[in-house]
């Protein structure tokens, strides 16, 4: 008697993508809600002025607060750039958060970067995403965003939130930043086995 054929089942990677509606995308930017915990962990300045923590939280919650971005009299623009976080390419996205000024008549503006790195650095493609211009009201504004789709190389974001005040010192907080995309996701290889 000859061998005994075994059927064989190959391996394949699978990729797994969310089916779930982009409502329901988690935030993958890192401490958006600057709550008691984190404050502004994760957030630097960048430029001149400075950005600290308040209590101030758009909710009105106890546990949470507001980033504040404090602009000097002479130079016009603060900016707070986010950490750095991994992104799935060529997914849908949506980016925003509420703002509230505290002092002068900043402009401010939310922005975020997709770089085709892991660790968001240069060398690679740097792609600016839209520009969200944000509330300057004295109050909390209902909650502002703009979307689109990520370019397909997109490895990882990083996002500013600036305050300018022109040739003015200004204030301005900002509270609930979110980047709404898909989770990155990873390749499962499946093992090869013989069936007896």
């Amino acid at each position: 008697m000859g061998d005994v054929m075994k059927p064989r089942v190959a391996g394949v990677a699978l990729v797994l993508f969310s089916s779930l509606a982009r409502a329901a995308d988690p935030n993958l930017l890192p401490n958006g809600d600057f709550g008691t915990g984190n404050q502004i962990a994760g957030w630097t300045l960048y430029g001149a002025g400075s950005i600290s923590w308040s209590t101030d939280d758009a909710a009105g919650g106890t546990n949470s607060g507001s980033m504040q971005a404090d602009t000097l009299a002479n130079i016009f623009l603060t900016a707070s750039e986010s950490a750095c976080f991994a992104v799935t390419p060529g997914a849908p996205y949506v980016y925003g958060g509420q703002s509230k000024v505290i002092v002068g008549s900043p402009n401010i503006s939310f922005k975020c970067f997709a770089v085709s790195t892991t660790n968001c650095t240069l060398p690679g493609n740097f792609v600016n995403l839209p520009l969200l211009t944000m509330s300057n009201g004295s109050s909390w504004a209902a909650p502002s965003s703009v979307g689109g789709v990520l370019p397909n190389d997109a490895q990882s974001v990083n996002c500013i939130l600036e305050v300018d005040g022109g040739n003015s010192a200004a204030s301005a907080r900002a509270d609930n930043l979110f980047f709404n995309s898909a989770m990155p996701t990873t390749a499962v290889q499946l093992q090869e086995f013989d069936i007896e």
